[in-house]
């Protein structure tokens, strides 16, 4: 029974971590029209304070409620949610998207490295072997395109990092936690950050059908709710979940930017190379969810090690 009821945890925390990363990439592409009608900073804010309206609407009574030290989680997971979106925003303007997409997600392999430093373990070969299938996958996906490291990709080396350091907070803030709770507080956090970024840099956006609509898209719901739906999904995931599931989100993306037109009406072929590449990281996903993403039987287990392994899974 125990076996069972820790499988459905899993299982349930890696069905809603897919599903905001699916959402996700589908919509990624609507924020690239959307520059059409705005600069970044302007959409970020516009983005990110549309979801906190739905934010403090639905959870509003119990933020004002809210302990300290769940205010200054609430902040910490703010800054490293706000903080690395920018970051990559502005990496773009000196390196290509393929760099970007694949610096990006660069936090398939951090989190492993980091959770063996804390735990001062070998990650276990099919791990590892998961992470190399993958990074083959994302890098034929973005075409292998390498040259010199510029300083746009190290701006979004930086954002993976921090990144990195978001799975790892909220992992760890969630376990005792309340997922919904801290997963609203991070996003009125975030709006209040990109509310001061948006101060400096605002441009009178063109707001129309179109660009209310994408609004609405990412950040009432692409915002608003999937990053509370991520928070949830993290409680009942182990960290080094996170990151695989979140390769969907350029997979995703690629169908997303083929089917969603621009203001012209165009939209983006499905090169080979996006198609091989999206074939090899689901491959990479399958094999982790398969071989590595279990948890333990119990039975060979005494209380106290069952506990421990507990922790294990479901905290880094």
């Amino acid at each position: 029974m125990e076996r069972l009821k820790e499988t459905w945890r899993g299982r349930k925390g890696s069905c809603l971590l897919s599903v905001a990363a699916v959402y996700w990439g589908i919509t990624t592409v609507l924020m690239k029209h959307i520059l059409f009608y705005m600069n970044s900073p302007t959409y970020l804010m516009l983005r990110f304070l549309s979801a906190a309206i739905l934010v403090l609407a639905v959870y509003g009574k119990r933020l004002a409620g809210i302990s300290l030290r769940t205010f200054m989680q609430g902040l910490v997971l703010g800054v490293l949610l706000i903080v690395p979106m920018e970051l990559t925003v502005l990496g773009l303007n000196y390196t290509s998207a393929s760099n970007s997409v694949f610096i990006s997600q660069m936090s398939i392999v951090f989190v492993p490295v980091c959770i063996s430093l804390l735990n001062k373990k070998v990650p276990s070969k099919n791990l590892l072997l998961s992470i190399l299938i993958t990074l083959t996958g994302l890098y034929v996906f973005s075409h292998g395109n390498g040259g010199s490291f510029n300083i746009g990709d190290g701006i979004t080396f930086c954002s993976a990092l921090l990144n990195t350091a978001c799975i790892m907070t909220m992992n760890h803030f969630v376990r005792d936690g309340d997922a919904e709770l801290l997963g609203a507080l991070q996003i009125v956090i975030a709006a209040i950050l990109s509310l001061a970024a948006g101060i400096f840099l605002y441009e009178t956006p063109v707001l129309c059908r179109t660009s209310i609509l994408i609004i609405i898209l990412t950040g009432v719901i692409g915002t608003g709710i999937a990053y509370i739906v991520q928070a949830v999904g993290q409680k009942y995931s182990r960290a080094v979940t996170v990151p695989f599931i979140q390769m969907l989100t350029p997979v995703f993306g690629m169908i997303g930017a083929a089917l969603i037109p621009d203001h012209n009406q165009a939209t983006e072929l499905i090169t080979f190379h996006k198609s091989m590449g999206s074939i090899i990281i689901l491959f990479g996903l399958a094999w982790y969810m398969l071989f590595e993403n279990k948890i333990d039987t119990y039975k060979k287990f005494t209380p106290l090690e069952a506990r421990r392994k507990h922790e294990e899974n479901y905290t880094l």
